[in-house]
């Protein structure tokens, strides 16, 4: 658990902020071109239910319910990796494009009702 926190905080967090201002301006320019129409929405729930399939799979492994037979899952080990590594990996990277493009449709549509 010392090197998810030592990890997230130097090196992942802004790593995962540029991933989600790439996914938001992707999102954005999207929207500004070509709308929030029906292949656009029908392109955004399938990303979504990939990303959140994604942050399942990461909150499963995270907590131990999925495991693999390699997998170093004692507790004592600090600093090698685990289970818990790659799970909070599928958690960050999916959560960050999530959050990206969920801001982008929820200013899209702000604008849409303010206009």
């Amino acid at each position: 658990m010392m090197k998810l926190l030592i990890l997230t905080v130097w090196i992942h967090l802004p790593l995962l902020l540029i991933l989600a201002g790439i996914s938001f301006g992707i999102a954005q320019w999207i929207l500004e071109r070509y709308g929030f129409g029906k292949p656009f929405k029908v392109a955004f729930l399938l990303l979504s239910l990939v990303l959140t399939a994604g942050m399942l799979y990461g909150i499963l492994r995270y907590c131990g319910i999925i495991l693999f037979p390699n997998d170093n899952s004692g507790s004592w080990n600090w600093f090698d990796s685990s289970y818990r590594d790659d799970g909070f990996r599928h958690i960050a990277r999916c959560g960050s494009v999530f959050a990206g493009i969920a801001a982008a449709v929820i200013l899209h549509c702000k604008k849409a009702i303010a206009d």
